[in-house]
Formats: structure tokens, C-alpha cells, sequence
């Protein structure tokens, strides 16, 4: 498992499940507050311009991190018959109980 001890947490890719977006309304209070934020931040990242020179370096690492990310995932997803999602794109809303 490339140097990983086989505890159980770190799992082979073909033995996971397919990569779903968090949803908040399945969650605890706590768990659903962590996913909402993780996910606007996110959105976020997207909007942030850096001007420095380290900073347009991070946020090139990331985006390509993404990219790649996005195409093994959609190609596990596609194999499945399922649909192609953007993982840089996780949905944004309220809880229900909230509105």
C-alpha cells in the first residue's frame, strides 16, 4: 500500500466508494457547519486573486490538484454509467431547518 500501514484508514482505490459531495442535511449540527463552510470555501478559493508571486503559485498548484483530481474521479464515475460532476464546484446552500 506504498508505505502505508494497513490500518484500515488509508484504502486502495478500487476498494473506496465513488466521491459524492457532502450533504449538510444528512449531517450532526457540527459535521454539517464544517461541510458547509469547507464548501464556500471553495468557492471562495475561486474568486481569490493573488498578486504575489507565491500566492499565483499556490493557487496554480491547487487548480492543477483539481484538474487532475476531477478527471480520475469523473473517469471512475463515467465507467460506473454515472454522471460527471465538478468537484471544484460543491453545492452552496442553507440547511433546510434553516430556511
Amino acid at each position: 500500500m506504498h508505505g502505508y500501514a494497513d490500518d484500515g484508514f488509508v484504502v486502495p482505490d478500487d476498494e473506496g466508494s465513488d466521491f459524492e459531495f457532502a450533504d449538510p442535511d444528512e449531517l450532526d449540527e457540527e459535521a454539517a457547519k464544517f461541510v458547509r463552510e469547507t464548501h464556500q470555501a471553495v468557492h471562495d478559493f475561486d474568486k481569490w486573486n493573488p498578486e504575489d508571486k507565491q500566492g499565483k503559485a499556490i493557487k496554480k498548484f491547487v487548480e492543477t490538484m483539481d484538474y487532475k483530481a476531477t478527471i480520475q474521479t469523473d473517469n471512475v464515475r463515467v465507467a460506473k454509467g454515472k454522471e460527471t460532476i465538478r468537484t471544484s464546484r460543491p453545492p452552496v446552500k442553507k440547511r433546510k431547518r434553516d430556511d
